[in-house]
């Protein structure tokens, strides 16, 4: 069994993310999951967050903002990125085939699936 630290951003879709987080304890509770929980606070306070945890998956609780703080956050570790949407667009999701319900990507979380997504860096620069 894995632990994980979820990274809950309470602004996410109007309010959503804490809302979300909260209808899964009962899910966490009976599986016996071991978990830490970051509320985030700030711009830049889930990337920080990712990479100060100690567990080996960090699941954004979120939208796709939460999702790439937390993805910059753990580039370059051997952390996973997991993902419960609780955002208004949730776009990220979408295109890698995350399960919209919470639930079900909790428990699809929890069964361990996993897959590759590649990752980029977009540097601009100002013509002189």
């Amino acid at each position: 069994m894995n632990r994980f630290t979820f990274i809950v951003n309470p602004a996410a879709g109007q309010g959503a993310g804490k809302k979300v987080f909260n209808s899964l304890l009962g899910e966490l509770d009976r599986t016996s999951t071991s978990y830490d929980i970051v509320e985030t606070t700030a711009p830049g306070h889930a990337t920080e967050a990712a990479r100060a945890a100690s567990t080996p998956v960090v699941v954004s609780v979120g939208g796709d903002g939460t999702i790439n703080e937390i993805a910059n956050g753990i580039t370059g570790s051997t952390k996973t990125l997991g993902i419960i949407p609780a955002g208004s667009g949730n776009d990220f999701i979408k295109s890698i085939g995350v399960p919209r319900r919470p639930l079900q990507a909790l428990q699809t979380l929890l069964q361990g699936v996993t897959r590759p997504v590649d990752i980029g860096t977009v540097r601009c620069t100002t013509a002189k």
